[in-house]
Parts: structure tokens; C-alpha cells; sequence
């Protein structure tokens, strides 16, 4: 008996229940996971059953925003089990509604020693319907979500009851064929492979994973102390599922800058994360700051990696202890060894004989003789602050370099050889002929992940819903299984970076990993060795010209320094805005690099207006002498200290004092009162307002404030004053008479 929620049976043997929830459009990391999911593992539409028209015709027929996916209601199912649960979503993100039609569901076979996509070119023929469901109207921005049940026993008899991988097929018929659609033709379809187990295996597929700690996109530049004290618990969460799998860690350096940058005003989870990387930095690697992606700078024809500047701004936030100094004249410091006398730390050599100090038979030569510092000049203080190198450098961690998935080639390498980089991570669609997980291409080391179990835990870790994410997970564990037929097993796991930065639970993954029989987690260093070639990629041509037309303002930007008080600052932070806008992450076809450009344009364009003056329609000058308000904003994010140069622009007034050395306030603003003489009764004049650099060698913004010079502004005040004065004097003759009127006479004597 078929269950829905539209109550229409279809088949006695077969079961669906179908429940209807509505979706935000804006979930668009699963809604590109869903549409885009192209690997193997889970096919796009083109792979639809029975399908006898070619690419072409397919994707002309196809609803581009209507998306459905389906996967097993677990990642594996037992294939000794009763029955199993199957779940689909269908998504419909055009503008109109999508028309009722009918959901299936089929089951093909995947021959373990053939590759994912030849077991699809051969499915068409061995597909069996085991479950479908009818579907009513589904509104604009809806998506539909069915439960399917099936029996063991109704289950089609030409099916094998034999454990292995196998894919589950989805498809959407309309009930009412259109002009645009052809018999037996899909328009909308996905496969998804599971495993249907238990497998039994000899020897487990050995599998290492690269697990990235990266600030999710929210954070931008260094991160601050709050933005560390709410990210440092889902990256501890992280770094300990990774310890226990064995994992490789890739680290972007903001994380360590950023804590160590702050010295003891750094929040305590964060720094317990820099010391828990510390102590296994072996198995660490450090990104580019903000994971700039290496290829794309590459491509940009860059000669040498880009670096930052430095992070002065930084420190000057934190709080450092002062190192202690030893006093050569406190005994507790000093060496109280004589001559002749034998140093207990410095005994036993390798027989145990004790070394005798001051009394070397052969002293080296002691050189030209060093003149003693002179007390008079100064020495450099010590302030306990760390260097940029002392910020990024992770003592011990290994020098390797991620460039973005398949955009790697003959450039990318050159560039990371110019910089000392022999260490690669490479996505297996970047290369050919590969015969090991590790492989030597060239001089470098390249480590190769599996881009079909990359792509898998992308969407366990993007998927909007839990049909999503766990056909995923199901990919992965199908992968895994396919693996175990290679001539070199073995398998790299990379996790997406912004995948893994955005995602709820990353921990997802490492749950399923541990549950499989057939896989087994082990140390990078432990994957076999083999050989490789390159297949060049490039990165997309209009993200190379955004980011062309972004190093020029920034370089606009860098010219502003000398506005500030501490000129510094400025082209250290916007260095680190470049490198963020290179991230990897907006590197992939599906991330929209152009939301992101737009998001830094805007932003450039609000530094760009560095330190101006604020003007007015005009100002009434009264008198002869005015003190004219002006008005400067700072729109950099560090306090300003420039000199405003003030002209007349006219001879009808003149400015006694031209120059005006002032601070303005980060993101703030400030007035200075310029005197303005005036030299004659009426007028139009102006003020031409500069601001220079407090040395006043260039000129980096100007304006021109007008001025009015009203004579009848002074005629009604001279009027006012004159008739107030004249009442004063009449009032007080007034009361003097009066008084005297009644002030009685003395009598005579």
C-alpha cells in the first residue's frame, strides 16, 4: 500500500509518505551542493532512466532551479535488513510553480572494480523501479520532502541481494507532458551511490584526511577578541575529532596572529588552541594568511607569494609582559664557576669524562677586537611584543602550500619554487597517471585528495537538510568502498575550506568514518608513493580581472598612509583585505566572487575618502573678524593627525592664520575654527580648505566652503543695540524723575 501525503496509491507493494516543508532561498551553499553535485558519486541529470535523447538535449529540457536529490535514510543500509528507508527533496527555485508530477526511485548495481561513471553509462539497463510517489503543485521557493519505505521482500527479483555499492536514482515526471519534454525523459533527475553492506574486506582502504582550521567568512581581516572566544570552541571541537582520525591540519596563520597578536588580553579558549597546535605542529601546515589561494597569483604573473606587512596594529591592542633581564651582578645569575673548576651541566661527554672550563689548550682566535656599546647611545627596549615572524610561525609545522581545487599548473609551481615550497596538495582532477595517494611531480611533493570523496563531504557539510547531508556521507562511504579495488589503495580526504568554515557540525564526517568496517585512518606519511603527472588547470578569467582592478585601489588606498598618526598601520591592514579577497573559497565556479568583489568595492570606496572637509551651502560671516567652523571626517580605520591649510579665495576677506595641525579620530570626525577677517561690508567670498600630511607635502583632499558677508546683517544689530541702549537711557531718566517726584520735602526750621 503506497502512503503520501496526497493519499494516491500507485502500487500495492511499495510505500510513501510525504510530508511538505518550505525552504529560505537564501540556503545557497546546499542549494549549489544539490544542483551542482556533478561527480560521480552523485550524477547530474543527464543520467536519467532510460533516457534516449543526448547531453544537450537534456539540459535544454531541464528546469535549471528545480533540484531533487535522494539518498538512503542512513549513509549504509544492511542489506539483511526487513526493510529500508529512502528520503528525495524536491526544491523548486523558479519563479513559477512547478507543475504536479511524480517521483521515482530506482536501484542499480555498481560494479566494484569498474569507476563510478562507467557503472552509470551502463545503468539505463539494469534499473528497477522500487518506489514512487505522486506530487501536487509545488509553489515558487517550496521544496518537497518524501519518505519512501520499502519491503525486502518487494524488492525487484532481477535486483542482486549481494552487499556492494549501489546507486540510488531519483527522477521527477510531469503528470502532463509539455511541448519541451520527449517520452521517457526526466526533468529532473540525481544519483546518489550507497553502500549496501556489511562489506567484507582483507585489508582496509587506509584513508588520511586534510581537515582545515579556518575563521568562517563572517570574520573579516585579524580576528578580534570576541570573534576568537566564539569561534575557539567549534575549532577545539574540530581539532580533537581531527587528532583522533589522524588528520593532516592545514591552519590559516589569522588564527595564530590573532591570539598572539593580543598577547594576555586574548581569550583563554583561543590561546589553549595555538598551544594544542603548537604541540603538534608535525602533522601542521600553515595556509597563506586568509587562505590566499597561490594559483590565482600565479596567474596575476606575482614574481613572489604575497606576504603581509607586518601587524603593528595589532599589538598595540594586546598586552605583553616584559621579559626579565638576568642581572650580571645579582649572584643568583651569575656564573659562579671559576677557572679550572668542572661545571656539572657541561660533565660527561660521551665516556663520561667531565669538561674543565677556563682551561682549553687550544683557545680560538678572538678576532678583530669588538668595541664596547657605547652607554650614551640607546638601545633598542624590550617590550615583550612578538615579530610579524613570531606571530605566524608555528615552530616545527611543515612548509606546504593548498592552491585551489584544479587550478593548478606549470605557473602555480613555479611561483611556489621561487618562494622555497616543494609540498603541494593537489585535487586529483589536477592530475593524470596518478599511481599513489602521495606522488613526486617534478621537484615537488605532491599530496593527491580523492576529488570525488571531496566533492561527497562538501555536501554532507553544506546540505540544508538531512536528505542532503547524509546522501553525502553515503558518497563518501561508497567511494571508500570503490577504493578498495585500486592497484594502490589508499585515499586523501581534503575538506573544503568554506565548506568546513560555514558548516553547524564538521564533526559529522568523522562520526560515519568511524563506524565503517572497510576504512581505516592513518598518518599522511603512511600512504604509499608513487608518480604523477600535472594536468594544468587555471583559475577563472573574470575573477583574475576583480582582482586586478582590486590590487589598484588598494595601492590608492597604501598613498593615504601618511594621513595617519602612525602611517604604518594602514598598509598592514590592507594588505591583509587583499589576501582575504584572494581566499580560496571564491575560487570554485559555484561561489559567486562577485557578491564578494562588490562587498570589498564598497569598502574600498569608503577608505578612499581618507580625511576630507566637510562643507556647507555657506557661512554668514558676522563682523569683522569670524571664527569659521570647519568640519574634517576620517574615514580610515585609525586615528588621523593631518595639517588643513586654509586660502581665501577672494581679496573681500583674508584668513590671519593659514595652517592647522590636528587629530582626528578613528571613523570620526573633528572641527577647526579658522579666523576669517572681512574688509568689506557685503559680499560673496570663499575659503579653499586643503588637507596635507602634518609635514605638508602633498595635498590630499581639498574643498572650497562659501562664504557671505551680509551688511545688513551688522545694520539690524547696530539698529538693535542702538534702540536697547536708547530705552535703557530713557528708562532711567524715566525712574529718576519719578522717584524725585515722590520723595516728600523736609519742613523748614
Amino acid at each position: 500500500m503506497v502512503r503520501s501525503a496526497l493519499d494516491r496509491p500507485r502500487s500495492g507493494h511499495r510505500a510513501a509518505r510525504t510530508r511538505r516543508t518550505h525552504a529560505a532561498l537564501w540556503a545557497i551553499p546546499a542549494l549549489v551542493a544539490c544542483t551542482a553535485f556533478v561527480a560521480p558519486l552523485l550524477a547530474p541529470a543527464a543520467a536519467a532512466a532510460d533516457t534516449r535523447v543526448t547531453e544537450d538535449e537534456v539540459v535544454a529540457v531541464a528546469a535549471p532551479n528545480v533540484t531533487l536529490i535522494a539518498a538512503p535514510a542512513t549513509p549504509t543500509l544492511d542489506l539483511t535488513a526487513d526493510s529500508f528507508e529512502f528520503r528525495a527533496v524536491l526544491r523548486n527555485l523558479e519563479d513559477e510553480p512547478l507543475a504536479p508530477g511524480s517521483i521515482s526511485l530506482s536501484i542499480t548495481p555498481t560494479d566494484t572494480e569498474q569507476t563510478a561513471e562507467q557503472s552509470e553509462d551502463d545503468a539505463s539497463d539494469t534499473r528497477e523501479v522500487i518506489a514512487e510517489a505522486d506530487t501536487a503543485e509545488l509553489a515558487a521557493g517550496a521544496e518537497l520532502i518524501i519518505e519512501f519505505a520499502v519491503n525486502r521482500s518487494d524488492l525487484p527479483l532481477a535486483l542482486p541481494r549481494e552487499p556492494g555499492v549501489y546507486a540510488l536514482n531519483a527522477q521527477f515526471d510531469p503528470i502532463e507532458a509539455t511541448a519541451v519534454t520527449t517520452d521517457n525523459t526526466a526533468l529532473i533527475a540525481s544519483t546518489t551511490h550507497f553502500v549496501w553492506g556489511p562489506i567484507a574486506a582483507a585489508q582496509p582502504i587506509p584513508y588520511t584526511l586534510i581537515v582545515p582550521l579556518v575563521l568562517p567568512e563572517t570574520v573579516l581581516g585579524i580576528p578580534t577578541a570576541d570573534e576568537l572566544a566564539n569561534v575557539a570552541p567549534a575549532l577545539l571541537t574540530l581539532l580533537t575529532a581531527a587528532e583522533e582520525q589522524f588528520a593532516t591540519i592545514a591552519v590559516d596563520p589569522r588564527i595564530l596572529v590573532g591570539t598572539r597578536g593580543l598577547g594576555e588580553n586574548a581569550p583563554a579558549n583561543a590561546r589553549e588552541l595555538v598551544q594544542r597546535l603548537e604541540a603538534r605542529a608535525s602533522s601542521v601546515f600553515l595556509l597563506q594568511l586568509a587562505d590566499a589561494d597561490v594559483s590565482v597569483q600565479a596567474a596575476l604573473g606575482f614574481e613572489q607569494l604575497l606576504e603581509p606587512l607586518g601587524f603593528d596594529y595589532i599589538t598595540q591592542l594586546g598586552s605583553f609582559p616584559v621579559p626579565e633581564t638576568p642581572d650580571p651582578a645579582d649572584p643568583e645569575h651569575a656564573d659562579a664557576t671559576a677557572p679550572g673548576e668542572v661545571n656539572g651541566d657541561e660533565a660527561g661527554g660521551e665516556n663520561g669524562d667531565p669538561t674543565v672550563v677556563g682551561d682549553d689548550p687550544a683557545p680560538a682566535d678572538p678576532g678583530e677586537p669588538v668595541d664596547p656599546a657605547d652607554p650614551s647611545e640607546p638601545s633598542e627596549p624590550i617590550t615583550g611584543v612578538p615579530t610579524t615572524a613570531e606571530l605566524m610561525t608555528l615552530e616545527g609545522s611543515r612548509l606546504a602550500a593548498w592552491p585551489a581545487p584544479g587550478d593548478t599548473g606549470a605557473a602555480t609551481l613555479a611561483l611556489l619554487e621561487r618562494s622555497g615550497i616543494t609540498t603541494v596538495v593537489l585535487d586529483a582532477s589536477n592530475v593524470r597517471d596518478a599511481t599513489a595517494p602521495h606522488a613526486t611531480i617534478g621537484s615537488f611533493e605532491a599530496i593527491i585528495s580523492d576529488d570525488i570523496a571531496g566533492t561527497a563531504v562538501t555536501q554532507a557539510l553544506t546540505g540544508s537538510t538531512v536528505t542532503e547531508r547524509t546522501a553525502g556521507l553515503a558518497a563518501l562511504s561508497a567511494q571508500l568502498a570503490l577504493g578498495l579495488r585500486s592497484a594502490a589503495p589508499g585515499m586523501i580526504i581534503a575538506f573544503d575550506r568554506g565548506a568546513t568554515a560555514q558548516s553547524a557540525d564538521p564533526t559529522l564526517v568523522f562520526q560515519l568514518l568511524q563506524t565503517l568496517s572497510w576504512a581505516q585512518p592513518v598518518a599522511e606519511q603512511a600512504q604509499a608513493t608513487g608518480t604523477a603527472q600535472l594536468w594544468a588547470g587555471e583559475s577563472l578569467e573574470e575573477r583574475r580581472e576583480l582582482l586586478r582592478a582590486a590590487l589598484t585601489r588598494s595601492a590608492e588606498i597604501d598613498a593615504l598612509a601618511p594621513l595617519l598618526e602612525t602611517p604604518d598601520y594602514l598598509p598592514q591592514y590592507q594588505r591583509v583585505r587583499v589576501l582575504e579577497a584572494f581566499a580560496t573559497r571564491y575560487a570554485s565556479p559555484h561561489e559567486s566572487f562577485t557578491a564578494k568583489d562588490a562587498e570589498v568595492r564598497e569598502r574600498d570606496e569608503q577608505l578612499l575618502r581618507g580625511v576630507q572637509p566637510v562643507t556647507t551651502d555657506s557661512t554668514q560671516l558676522v563682523g569683522t573678524l569670524t571664527r569659521v567652523p570647519v568640519r574634517l571626517t576620517n574615514a580610515l580605520p585609525f586615528q588621523a593627525k593631518v595639517s588643513l591649510r586654509a586660502t581665501a579665495t577672494s581679496a573681500t576677506i583674508s584668513v590671519q592664520e593659514h595652517r592647522f595641525e590636528t587629530v582626528v579620530p578613528t571613523t570620526g570626525n573633528t572641527s577647526v575654527l579658522v579666523p576669517v577677517r572681512s574688509r568689506v561690508s557685503s559680499g560673496e567670498a570663499g575659503l579653499l580648505l586643503e588637507v596635507r600630511d602634518v609635514n605638508g607635502e602633498h595635498t590630499y583632499a581639498s574643498a572650497r566652503q562659501p562664504l557671505t558677508l551680509r551688511a545688513s546683517v551688522e545694520t539690524i544689530m547696530l539698529s538693535v543695540l542702538g534702540g536697547a541702549t536708547v530705552l535703557l537711557i530713557g528708562f532711567g531718566v524715566w525712574r529718576s524723575i519719578r522717584r524725585r517726584r515722590t520723595t516728600p520735602t523736609a519742613p523748614a526750621e
